[in-house]
């Protein structure tokens, strides 16, 4: 009965943990790559993201080679 209980207990600490870590992410990135119809890839092209989630209603940038 005790083992089970301490295991019950130790689920949770280490359910919570994962939790708060999963709360300090100050960045992420999307990557991709863009092509055009034959498969070629596309420097200098635009992209606009946009999500309800987001602080600010939109973000840009333009792709690199």
């Amino acid at each position: 009965m005790i083992s089970r209980s301490i295991g019950v207990i130790l689920a949770l600490v280490l359910t919570m943990a994962g939790t708060a870590s999963a709360q300090n992410i100050t960045s992420s990135s999307i990557d991709g790559v863009i092509t055009d119809q034959s498969g070629g890839t596309l420097p200098g092209v635009t992209v606009t993201i946009s999500s309800r989630a987001l602080q600010v209603p939109q973000l840009s940038t333009t792709s690199d080679g």
